[in-house]
C-alpha cells in the first residue's frame, strides 16, 4: 500500500499538467477519499489533503464545498485509534488530530457538514471533552454553537452523537437539554422530520441515565410515570428490544428490580400474543441485562426462572427459543456469586461439562477463561475451595477442568483462584500458584499471559493476611535473607495497592518494623526529584498504616502520620477524610489516648460549626462507635453520655451532627461502663431501644440483633451483635437467671461464624463449659457442663 498511494498521488499531481485539457476526466476528490481510506497511517493521509490544496490553488471555491476528504481523514484517525495494531494513537493524539483537521478546514475555508460534526463528537466522546462538544452543538458562555455558525442542518444523528459524549462525561443536564429540544419539536404543529427521535436516540439517552444513575428520567422515557405516559409511546416507532435492553442497564445501575420485572412482563406478554412484535422479541442480550439487574438486587429466584427454570415451569429462555450462549451462563454465575448459590453454579458447571464431553459439543456454550473466573467468584463467595482447586489445578478426583476444556489459563484466572484461597485460608494452594508463576518468569521463553502483575501480588498478600504468613509476604514485597523480593524480579508488578495490601498483612501479624520499612520507601519516593506516581501514598495507605499502629499499639507513629501541620499526610498532600480519623481513633482506643481522641472530636466539631464545612470530614456512625471504643478503654463515662444522650446543659453530639443512631452505637455505649452494664441495659429498655427479653427466650440465648434491639434499630439486619456486647449480655443473664438456665446460644453464621468462634473460646476459658455442635444449625452452640459436674 505504501507504494500504491504515491502512484495515485502522482496521477493526481499530473492531472492538471497540460493546459486546456478537460478538467473532469478524473474525480480528484473521490480518488483522494479512496486513497485516505486505503492508507495505513495518518502521515500519508495528511499528504493527500495537502496535495488537494496544491491542485485547487487556482479554484479554491470548488474545494470549499467539499468537506468529504477531511471527514475521511478524521474517520481514518478514529479507525486507527480503535485498531491499535495498525498505528498506536492515544486519546491525546486523537484530540490533536481533530484540532489539526479543523485548522486545515479553516485555512482552506471549507465548511464542515453533519458528518464532520458527528466525527468531531465521536472524538470528543473518546477524549471526554464535553465543553468542546457543548460549544459545537448547544453553544456556551464563549459563544453560540459552531453548528449554527456553519449553518449545518442538524439531524437526529448529530444529537445522538452528542448524547454519546454526555454519557461518556456523565452530563445529565445537557442530555435533558437535548431531550427538551426533541420533545418541543415532536409537539410542534409542523415538526422537523430530520430531528425526530428514533430508537438510537432512546438508547443514547438511556446510556446517559445509566451513567448518571437517573432512574426517574429513564422510567419517564420508557415506561411513563405519574407525570405522564412514556415518551417512546408518543414518539411512535422509537422502541425496539435494544431500547428495553438499555433501560434494563439503568435498572441494574440503580437497583430497580420491580421496573426490570415490568419490562419482563411486557416482553412475556408480547411473546405470548397472537401477533407478537418482532422488534421487541427478547434476545440473549436482554437475558444478560436482566441477570445484571438480578445480581445487583440479589434476586436469585428470578434469575433461576429465567435461565434454568424450576420444578414448576421451564425457563423463559427456552420458552422464548433463545439460543443460550456462554455469556448468558457467565451472567447467571454473577447472580450466583452475589446470592451465594453454590449448587446452582454447579448445575451450570454440569451443563458445560456434559456439553464439552458430548460427541457434537455446541461451540456457543463452550467455556472460556471468563467462565472460569465467574465460577471462581462463586467459589470465593461460598467458600468452596475444593471446587476451585478441581477447576484450576485439578485434584485426586481428576485433572483440572481448564485443561480438559483446553482453556488457556491466564493471570486473571490465577488472581481469581487466589481470591478463593484468601476466602478459604488455603496458604499451600496459593504457594502452588506462586511456584507456577515463578517458574514461568524464570523460563527461557516465559508465557506473557501468566506474567504476574500488581493484582496478582495484591491477591497473594490477601491470602498471606488471611493465613497470617508474614514471611511469605515479606519475601514477596521486601525480600529477606533468602533472596530479593519477587516484585523486583517481576518488573512492573508493584504499585501503591501492593504496598497497601502488604500493610494489611503487617496489621494481621503485628509487624510494626516491616510497616515502617514500607513507610520509609514511600517517604523517600515522595522526596525524590522524580517520584514514581504509581507508589505515591493515598488515603488507603494511611488507613492501612493506622491499622498496623493500632494492632502494635504505636501511638506516636500514628500521631506523626495524621496530626499536625508537619504530619506525613500534609507532606504527601493526601486529603484527610473521616475514614482516616476513624482509623486514628482505633489507635487511640488501643493505646488508651483519651486526649488525642478529644483533639479529633474538636476538629470534627469545629468543622461542622464552620460556615462552609468540609463534607469529607463530616462524622458518621462509625466515628461515634470509634469514639465510644476510646471512652470504654479510658473509662470516660461522661464523654460517652455527652456523645450519645447529651446532658442537662447540652444536647447530644448525635443530635447536633444529625446522625441516626444504630444498634452498634447503643451496644458500645452500654460497654463503656461494664460495672454498670445492668443500669445501662435498664436505660435502653426504658427508652424502648431494646427488647424486654434481651435475647433470652426460655433456655435459648439469641445473639441476633433483632432479638435484642427494637425493630427500629434491627430492621433488615440478619446478623449477630458484637462479641463484646454479646459476652456482657450473657454474663448479665447468668447473674439474673443462673448459668445453667442457658442451654443453647444462637450466634448465626452470616459474618463467617466469628461470633460463634469467639463465644466458644470465651465459654471454655472463663466458664470451663463444653459445647457440642448443633446438627440442625451450624450457627447454634449447645452448652453442656464438663464431665463430672452436675
Amino acid at each position: 500500500m505504501s507504494r500504491i498511494i504515491p502512484n495515485n498521488m502522482w496521477v493526481i499531481d499530473n492531472f492538471l499538467v497540460r493546459e486546456g485539457e478537460d478538467k473532469t476526466i478524473i474525480d480528484v476528490i473521490g480518488v483522494t477519499i479512496f486513497c485516505i481510506n486505503e492508507s495505513k497511517n495518518l502521515s500519508d493521509s495528511l499528504a493527500l489533503l495537502n496535495n488537494l490544496k496544491a491542485i485547487f490553488r487556482k479554484d479554491k471555491c470548488v474545494l470549499r464545498e467539499q468537506p468529504e476528504p477531511y471527514n475521511a481523514y478524521l474517520s481514518k484517525a478514529l479507525d486507527l485509534y480503535k485498531n491499535k495494531h495498525l498505528q498506536h494513537l492515544s486519546e491525546n493524539d486523537l484530540a490533536q488530530q481533530a484540532e489539526k483537521i479543523i485548522a486545515l478546514m479553516r485555512a482552506m475555508k471549507v465548511t464542515p457538514d453533519d458528518i464532520s460534526c458527528i466525527n468531531l463528537l465521536t472524538v470528543y466522546g473518546v477524549t471526554k471533552q464535553f465543553e468542546a462538544a457543548e460549544r459545537l452543538i448547544l453553544g456556551n458562555k464563549h459563544g453560540r454553537s459552531y453548528i449554527s455558525k456553519w449553518e449545518v442542518a442538524i439531524n437526529i444523528k448529530v444529537y445522538n452523537a452528542f448524547l454519546g459524549v454526555c454519557a461518556e462525561t456523565q452530563q445529565f443536564k445537557a442530555a435533558q437539554q437535548v431531550l427538551t429540544i426533541l420533545r418541543d419539536n415532536a409537539r410542534a404543529m409542523r415538526p422537523k422530520k430530520q430531528i425526530k427521535p428514533n430508537a438510537i436516540t432512546c438508547v443514547a439517552l438511556l446510556t446517559v441515565y445509566a451513567a448518571t444513575k437517573q432512574f426517574e428520567a429513564a422510567e419517564r422515557l420508557v415506561l411513563g410515570n405519574e407525570h405522564g405516559r412514556s415518551y417512546i409511546s408518543k414518539w411512535k416507532g422509537a422502541v425496539n428490544i435494544k431500547v428495553y435492553n438499555a433501560f434494563l442497564g439503568v435498572c441494574a445501575k440503580t437497583q430497580q428490580f420491580e421496573a426490570a420485572q415490568q419490562v419482563l412482563s411486557i416482553l412475556k406478554d408480547n411473546t405470548k400474543a397472537m401477533w407478537p412484535k418482532d422488534e421487541i422479541w427478547p434476545d440473549a442480550i436482554t437475558c444478560m441485562d436482566l441477570l445484571t439487574v438480578y445480581a445487583a438486587t440479589k434476586h436469585f429466584k428470578a434469575a433461576e426462572r429465567l435461565i434454568l427454570g424450576n420444578e414448576h415451569v421451564r425457563s423463559y429462555i427456552s420458552e422464548w427459543k433463545i439460543a443460550v450462549n456462554i455469556k448468558v451462563y457467565g451472567a447467571f454465575l454473577g447472580v450466583c456469586a452475589q446470592t451465594q448459590q453454590f449448587k446452582a453454579a454447579q448445575k451450570v458447571l454440569t451443563i458445560l461439562e456434559d456439553n464439552a464431553r458430548s460427541m457434537w459439543p455446541k461451540d456457543e456454550i463452550w467455556p472460556d477463561d471468563i467462565t472460569c473466573i465467574d465460577l471462581l467468584t462463586v467459589y470465593a463467595a461460598t467458600k468452596h475451595f475444593k471446587a476451585a482447586e478441581r477447576l484450576v489445578l485439578g485434584n485426586e478426583h481428576g485433572r483440572s477442568y481448564m485443561s480438559e476444556w483446553e482453556v488457556a489459563v491466564n493471570i486473571k484466572v490465577y488472581s481469581a483462584f487466589l481470591d478463593v484461597c484468601a476466602q478459604t485460608q488455603q496458604f499451600e494452594a496459593a504457594q502452588k500458584v506462586l511456584t507456577i508463576l515463578k517458574d514461568n518468569v524464570r523460563a527461557r521463553r516465559p508465557k506473557d499471559e501468566i506474567w504476574p502483575n500488581a493484582i496478582t501480588c495484591t491477591n497473594l498478600l490477601t491470602v498471606y493476611g488471611a493465613t497470617k504468613q508474614f514471611k511469605a509476604a515479606e519475601r514477596l514485597v521486601l525480600g529477606n535473607e533468602h533472596g530479593r523480593s519477587y516484585i523486583s524480579e517481576w518488573k512492573g508488578a508493584v504499585n501503591i495497592k501492593v504496598y497497601n495490601a502488604f500493610l494489611g498483612v503487617c496489621a494481621q501479624t503485628e509487624q510494626f518494623e516491616a510497616a515502617q520499612k514500607v513507610l520509609t520507601i514511600l517517604k523517600d519516593n515522595v522526596r525524590a526529584k522524580w517520584p514514581k506516581e504509581q507508589i505515591k501514598p493515598d488515603v488507603i495507605t494511611c488507613i492501612e498504616l493506622l491499622t498496623v499502629y493500632a494492632a502494635t499499639k504505636q501511638f506516636e507513629a500514628a500521631e506523626r502520620l495524621v496530626m499536625g501541620e508537619r504530619s506525613y499526610m500534609s507532606e504527601w498532600n493526601v486529603a484527610i477524610n473521616i475514614k482516616v480519623y476513624n482509623a486514628f481513633l482505633g489507635v487511640c482506643a488501643q493505646t488508651e489516648q483519651f486526649k488525642a481522641a478529644q483533639k479529633v472530636l474538636t476538629i470534627l466539631k469545629d468543622n461542622l460549626r464552620a460556615i462552609q464545612p468540609k463534607d469529607q470530614i463530616k462524622p458518621d456512625a462509625i466515628t461515634c462507635v470509634a469514639l465510644l471504643t476510646v471512652y470504654a478503654a479510658t473509662k470516660q463515662f461522661e464523654a460517652a453520655e455527652r456523645l450519645v444522650f447529651g446532658n442537662e446543659q447540652e444536647k447530644s453530639y448525635l443530635l447536633e451532627w444529625k446522625i441516626t443512631p444504630n444498634f452498634l452505637i447503643y451496644a458500645y455505649w452500654a460497654l463503656v461502663n461494664e460495672n454498670d452494664f445492668d443500669k445501662s441495659l435498664d436505660k435502653l429498655c426504658r427508652l424502648d431501644l431494646c427488647q424486654k427479653r434481651l435475647g433470652l427466650v426460655g433456655s435459648f440465648f439469641n445473639c441476633h440483633v433483632d432479638s435484642i434491639f427494637s425493630c427500629s434499630l434491627s430492621k433488615g439486619i440478619s446478623y449477630g451483635v458484637p462479641f463484646e456486647f454479646a459476652k456482657a449480655l450473657y454474663k448479665y443473664h447468668c447473674r439474673r437467671k443462673g448459668r445453667s438456665a442457658i442451654k443453647k446460644i444462637i450466634t448465626g453464621h452470616h459474618l463467617g461464624q466469628t461470633l460463634k468462634t469467639n463465644f466458644i473460646s470465651f465459654l471454655k476459658e472463663e466458664h470451663q463449659l463444653e459445647f457440642k455442635p448443633c446438627a440442625s444449625n451450624t450457627g447454634i452452640i449447645e452448652v453442656k457442663a464438663p464431665e463430672g459436674q452436675g
